[in-house]
């Protein structure tokens, strides 16, 4: 029986890693293209886009920790949505 539930241990920590390397991808292009409003929230709708939601919620605080000064309007708009 435990045979069983090892493959599924197996792909969800080989999905969480793929998850949180994404989170990790996300939150570095965000940092890249700061400098420019536009690609700023393109790049933020895709992240948006391929997060799931508790990686969304770790990312929408980051991103308010790190951008809320400077894109607080555009935060709100995309993750205004996402719960805390």
């Amino acid at each position: 029986m435990n045979y069983l539930f090892q493959p599924d241990r197996k792909i969800h920590c080989f999905l969480t890693k793929i998850l949180m390397a994404m989170l990790d991808y996300a939150k570095m292009i965000l940092k890249k293209v700061s400098f420019d409003r536009n690609l700023f929230e393109k790049e933020l709708v895709k992240a948006i886009n391929v997060l799931i939601l508790p990686e969304l919620r770790e990312f929408k605080k980051w991103c308010y920790d790190q951008f809320g000064d400077i894109y607080y309007a555009i935060l709100n708009k995309h993750l205004a949505h996402i719960p805390v």
